[in-house]
């Protein structure tokens, strides 16, 4: 029986050299990080309360990113999937987190 077992282990990682496929990924601003960054930058008395609002209007409207990640047995490649993005003004995705 241990020498079965052996012999699947050994025989499952050959196969999972020629394996293939996408990775869909979401990124999203931690909710955490927002709600002390809003605290923090309503508290600051260096900064004006109309640069304040705008940075807290960016803050609460952030929307998610998405990524693609693409592999196979020789190679990988990592990309945002801008199909998804919004054409209208600017907006402040995950990277903000």
């Amino acid at each position: 029986m241990k020498n079965f077992i052996v012999l699947l282990c050994i025989g499952s990682s050959l196969f999972s050299y020629a394996q293939s496929g996408i990775i869909h990924y979401k990124a999203q601003m931690n909710l955490q990080h927002q709600k002390e960054f809003i605290e923090e930058i309503k508290k600051d008395e260096t900064v004006t309360m109309s640069v304040k609002q705008q940075i807290i209007n960016l803050y609460k409207n952030a929307e998610p990113d998405y990524y693609e990640l693409h592999f196979n047995a020789n190679e990988s490649y990592y990309f945002k999937d801008e199909s998804l993005k919004k054409e209208e003004g600017y907006r402040m995705g995950s990277k903000a987190g």
